[in-house]
């Protein structure tokens, strides 16, 4: 869970310093098949989808016991 929280930060750091030097984040991965187009995006933007997915992942598994216990070594 924390690798997931550390995914959607860094990707959230990522894109703020995009719109602190360039004033937009810049999204360079632009993806197409034949005639369809994937929404363009970057790693900052892939990041974050990962991190919560995981997040998600966890939440889910955890069935009402507390995430952090594991990572902290409490019973």
């Amino acid at each position: 869970l924390i690798m997931a929280l550390a995914f959607i930060l860094a990707g959230a750091i990522g894109n703020l310093i995009d719109r602190i030097f360039y004033g937009e984040v810049i999204d360079f991965l632009d993806l197409y098949w034949k005639h369809y187009h994937w929404p363009a995006f970057n790693i900052a933007d892939s990041c974050i989808t990962i991190g919560v997915a995981i997040t998600f992942y966890y939440l889910i598994r955890a069935k009402g016991e507390d995430p952090f216990a594991a990572a902290s070594g409490a019973a």
